[in-house]
């Protein structure tokens, strides 16, 4: 893969940062037009693709310690004197869970039903191998 140009170099910054194509052309000084050219260069969409996910990884793992540090808040909210606070984060507390549990019985039904998707499959095949005898 070859070295980016220095307005390639700002024109990714421009975009990973969130700026609309026109703007990312502009900080970049060059027209929307190249910048859409260079979009299809492959090596620039790796460039690109790479870091979008580098950012996603640490946006990820900052995501991670600050959900620990939300829910250790809570966790003192829940005990600390005032009536109409602890109602509020009781109720957070339970949206939130049963969120995560809805999320988990998504997850857990998507499992079984590309199991039972599986299992139709290869009963079908069976089926089929058994009568063509």
């Amino acid at each position: 893969m070859r070295e980016l140009e220095p307005k390639q170099e700002i024109a990714i910054c421009a975009l990973l940062e969130g700026k609309n194509k026109r703007d990312a052309a502009k900080e970049a000084d060059i027209s929307e037009a190249t910048l859409y050219r260079w979009l299809d260069d492959a090596d620039f969409r790796n460039v690109w693709r790479s870091r979008q996910n580098k950012v996603f990884q640490y946006t990820l793992g900052k995501l991670r310690i600050l959900s620990e540090k939300a829910a250790e808040t809570l966790e003192k909210l829940l005990d600390c004197g005032n009536a109409r606070i602890e109602l509020e984060t009781a109720k957070t507390l339970l949206t939130f869970g049963l969120k995560a549990s809805e999320i988990d019985f998504i997850e857990r039904l998507e499992r079984l039903e590309k199991l039972m998707d599986y299992e139709q499959t290869n009963s079908e095949a069976s089926w089929k191998n058994t009568t063509s005898k």
